[in-house]
């Protein structure tokens, strides 16, 4: 079977969030895949990774069509330079989630994360 030109490939980079957006964009529009990891074996995969001036994030392999859809949505409300904000993750262990917009908004099912977890909260982009 052949792959779809649109899926993510393992360890895709991008420079900006406008590219790291677009590209989500392409595979939420021309694909049915239900993750952006297609065989990933493990949750927690780092599978798209996104420079956003120092910081270097990570889109995991679990990340789902929901979750691209709410975020999505997100930036086409607020603007695709819409602010991120580094959070404390839902474990409560690390600060390293990435939260969206004005309101730091929480994505179910969108698991980008900063690396490595920083010593306090911190908007970026």
């Amino acid at each position: 079977m052949a792959l779809n030109p649109y899926s993510i490939a393992k360890n895709t980079r991008c420079t900006s969030k406008q590219e790291f957006t677009q590209r989500l964009q392409q595979w939420y529009d021309h694909t049915t895949e239900h993750v952006i990891g297609i065989s990933a074996s493990r949750k927690q995969t780092a599978w798209m990774w996104v420079q956003v001036g120092l910081y270097e994030c990570h889109l995991n392999a679990d990340t789902n069509r929901d979750g691209i859809r709410k975020y999505l949505q997100l930036v086409d409300h607020h603007n695709p330079d819409a602010q991120w904000h580094v959070r404390l993750n839902q474990k409560g262990e690390n600060i390293n989630k990435i939260h969206f917009g004005p309101d730091a908004e929480r994505i179910r099912g969108f698991y980008l994360y900063v690396i490595p977890a920083l010593e306090a909260e911190v908007t970026i982009g």
